[in-house]
């Protein structure tokens, strides 16, 4: 069972968050001072002329997610017999976002949610495998719509995308055999212990935390698996919905962009925009930086400069950061503070809630 709140301490959630306060900072710092440095001031004095409208339609599309998503929890959650309110829903989602901001993009914010799954009451196996869940919707999604994006649209014959694909064929020859020759070496290592190689006593320990660990996979793969017949037998047309849900969701997203430079006056094909803006966020898993600062800008200039005048470069790569990423972290952060602090009432500082989420519940689950 779930611990109360004890006593402040200090955990690795806690870094995190910190870390994130202080990259927020300096990436809106960062972000304005780009603007300033690449934009001349006859582009700030013709803004007040350009369409609103559109810039109106890239800050919508920019939080929409937050909805699509926490429905998509809602309905998955609700399916398994535990529905949760749409402000709990709501909450995982921006924890989610919080987290992956203060995390290198390539880990993503998913162990927050399966977190928060544990502390609204399900198994470790269950809220595996609503994370995993999400994962499947988004990479069946994609592999629809990335090939559909390519054949209606000119994005395939762009040098740039030529050369990132080049590029990512020729480092997976090298990575791939790395990757497995490193698996290799461990799993070798794990047996050559097993066998009392390396002492009775490592041998011993070895054993001891085998055995725990088959018990616990057990568990986990147990509760998957319920999961999982459940959804093949009754599930398909909420899986349709969800699916739904995703496509509406990813779209959204990946259209600020387009929106963005129709308010600049620059016009782009939607569909090739969708498509430069997954190749982006495909690149961005390779940053180290959290929530991938500097490399998210850096990224940006690379494939949209065929398609911006320089004069808006700087200013349109700077204002797609911003809606993208500081502007829903800003707000999201603000909101998640407030449902937290509904929710935990006196229990401790909202903050706590997300930290709490991981620590002791996790810690909890694992013991069962």
């Amino acid at each position: 069972m779930t611990h109360p709140p004890q006593a402040p301490r200090r955990t690795r959630l806690d870094r995190l968050l910190r870390t994130a306060s202080v990259v927020v900072p300096l990436g809106l710092l960062g972000n304005l001072a780009l603007t300033l440095a690449t934009t001349g001031r006859g582009v700030w004095s013709a803004l007040a002329t350009f369409p609103l409208p559109s810039l109106a339609i890239a800050v919508v599309l920019s939080l929409l997610p937050w909805l699509t998503n926490a429905w998509r929890i809602q309905l998955w959650t609700s399916f398994l017999g535990r529905p949760l309110a749409f402000r709990q829903a709501l909450r995982i989602q921006l924890a989610t976002e919080i987290g992956s901001a203060a995390t290198p993009t390539a880990s993503g914010g998913e162990f927050f949610k399966w977190a928060f799954y544990l502390r609204h009451g399900f198994s470790p196996g269950t809220a595996a495998s609503l994370t995993a869940l999400t994962v499947l919707e988004d990479t069946l999604f994609f592999a629809l719509a990335i090939p559909t994006a390519l054949a209606l649209s000119d994005a395939g014959r762009l040098p740039v995308l030529r050369a990132i694909g080049r590029e990512f064929r020729e480092r997976t020859f090298v990575v791939v055999p790395l990757l497995l020759l490193g698996l290799s070496a461990v799993l070798l290592t794990v047996w050559a212990t097993l066998r009392g190689a390396y002492g009775g006593r490592a041998r011993r320990w070895s054993l001891r935390r085998l055995a725990r660990a088959r018990h616990r996979w057990r568990v986990f793969w147990r509760d998957a698996g319920d999961v999982y017949r459940e959804l093949i037998a009754r599930g398909k047309r909420r899986f349709a919905l969800s699916f739904l849900l995703t496509a509406v969701q990813w779209s959204a997203r990946y259209s600020v962009a387009a929106a963005l430079l129709s308010y600049l006056r620059v016009p782009i094909d939607p569909l090739l925009s969708f498509v430069l803006q997954w190749t982006l966020f495909t690149l961005l898993n390779l940053v180290p930086t959290p929530g991938a600062t500097g490399g998210a800008e850096a990224a940006f200039l690379l494939l949209y400069s065929p398609f911006v005048p320089r004069r808006l470069l700087g200013l349109a790569t700077a204002s797609w950061r911003f809606l993208m990423f500081y502007l829903p972290l800003g707000l999201g952060a603000a909101l998640f503070w407030a449902l937290s602090a509904a929710e935990e009432g006196r229990r401790g500082p909202p903050w706590r809630a997300l930290s709490n989420a991981s620590t002791n519940t996790s810690s909890a689950a694992l013991r069962r």
